[in-house]
């Protein structure tokens, strides 16, 4: 989190959360799996995300041909960003949910 020092008043800080969101601002969010070693056949968004702020939702289907479905990559080798047709654990990323 950072914090911007108003240095007009001694003790009062503005929060980057306090700071009001751009007009049109889209929000994001991911869909993690609650489920180890589990087939993907579909996703069911509960019903805070069925309303009509939903703008689209990114899988690993999504990634253009070409691309990489890479989230991070180290010495110790690459982990995906989404899982593609089998979620390994609990709290594999599924998609990525973006919203007004």
């Amino acid at each position: 989190m950072y914090i911007f020092l108003n240095k007009s008043h001694v003790g009062e800080a503005v929060y980057v959360d306090d700071i009001p969101s751009p007009t049109n601002c889209l929000h994001g969010a991911y869909i993690y799996s609650e489920k180890p070693l589990a087939k993907i056949t579909s996703i069911k968004l509960g019903k805070e995300l069925e309303l009509d702020a939903v703008r689209c939702i990114l899988t690993s289907k999504d990634i253009p041909d070409g691309g990489e479905n890479l989230g991070s990559k180290s010495r110790f080798g690459t982990e995906p960003l989404f899982a593609e047709e089998i979620a390994r654990c609990v709290g594999d990323r599924l998609a990525f949910v973006v919203s007004s």
